[in-house]
């Protein structure tokens, strides 16, 4: 694909659960969570500095050949919503460790935060525990 891509000149829009092939040919990445985009940007700054709880439990949840592990990955506690019954507020907060009174009540917009155009839909985004995957040799 990135032959392709490369000799043409096109652009290319790939949708997938592997963050893995994400981080490996992405220049930007779109996170997706109930059909809306909860976090997006150039793929290193959403996969190293992550400021949406979503995305971080998608980061948690890949298992990682840097760390020892007892093979056990970190789950999102909690089943998605059905997409004919999204809860009110944000979609993520039934599921979510931070959320809030606020979550439960006022769905969050997509704003921009951090650098190069990088968006969350998080209320509380800028005061979330840091979160960092490790950058592998040679990543972008």
């Amino acid at each position: 694909m990135g032959e392709v891509q490369e000799a043409t000149g096109a652009a290319m829009i790939l949708i997938t659960h592997d963050l893995g092939l994400v981080a490996s040919i992405a220049d930007r990445v779109q996170v997706m969570y109930a059909g809306r985009v909860f976090e997006s940007g150039v793929t290193r700054e959403v996969y190293y500095d992550s400021r949406n709880p979503y995305t971080q439990g998608l980061m948690r949840s890949i298992p990682r050949l840097d760390e020892r592990t007892d093979g056990r990955l970190t789950p999102i506690r909690g089943a998605p919503p059905s997409l004919i019954a999204i809860p009110k507020g944000c979609a993520f907060r039934p599921r979510c460790d931070y959320a809030q009174d606020l979550c439960r009540t006022d769905p969050p917009e997509l704003r921009s935060i951090g650098e190069e155009d990088h968006e969350t839909r998080c209320h509380f985004a800028e005061t979330l525990p840091s979160f960092s995957a490790v950058a592998p040799e040679g990543a972008p």
